[in-house]
């Protein structure tokens, strides 16, 4: 087995640094990402729920102005149903 010189034992040295580095980066920008992208989520939700803890009826009438709302002389629409084969009986 070759022994590597001075040289090639820093250059070794150094690599592995640099990979160990480059790993650890990752791992801390990956948990930023995941972090930042739940606090997405998860802040409008709890903003809402302090909101509705604070004032009630305020936020019971914020949420039913927000809920869409069918105009009176709108028709709720059934849905069609259409079958695919003409009825028959089975035996049981």
């Amino acid at each position: 087995m070759k022994r590597l010189t001075l040289a090639g034992q820093i250059a070794v040295i150094i690599t592995v640094a640099i990979v160990l580095a480059q790993g650890i980066n990752l791992a801390i920008a990956v948990e930023n990402r995941r972090s930042s992208l739940l606090g997405q989520v998860i802040l409008p939700a709890a903003h809402r729920l302090a909101f509705a803890a604070a004032a009630p009826e305020a936020a019971s009438a914020k949420l039913e102005a927000a809920a869409p709302q069918r105009p009176a002389t709108q028709k709720r629409r059934e849905p069609k149903i259409t079958a695919a084969f003409p009825a028959q009986s089975h035996p049981r």
